[in-house]
């Protein structure tokens, strides 16, 4: 799976690419992507990875038996809420 790029680049130190490729069966599509650093990750680089799995914890804990998915997807966004990415924009 291809996006479109303007042109070519060379990279250079702290840039970040992301590669993603993806397949399909039976009309199921499943894609992976990698963000990768070119030298070494900085604090910011550490900070943006530690925020998403931190919430992605807090959605997992919230998953429970019985209770609504909007309490999933509250936990993830408060996660996210209370870095520096901002409010989420589809939350109530």
């Amino acid at each position: 799976m291809c996006h479109y790029a303007s042109g070519r680049i060379h990279l250079e130190k702290q840039n970040q690419i992301t590669l993603e490729w993806s397949g399909a069966y039976a009309r199921f599509h499943a894609t992976i992507m990698e963000t990768l650093i070119v030298e070494k990750a900085d604090q910011k680089h550490r900070y943006m990875h530690a925020v998403p799995l931190e919430a992605l914890d807090a959605s997992e804990v919230a998953r429970k038996p019985g209770q609504p998915m909007e309490d999933v997807f509250t936990a993830h966004a408060r996660g996210l809420r209370q870095s520096w990415f901002g409010p989420c924009s589809i939350e109530r």
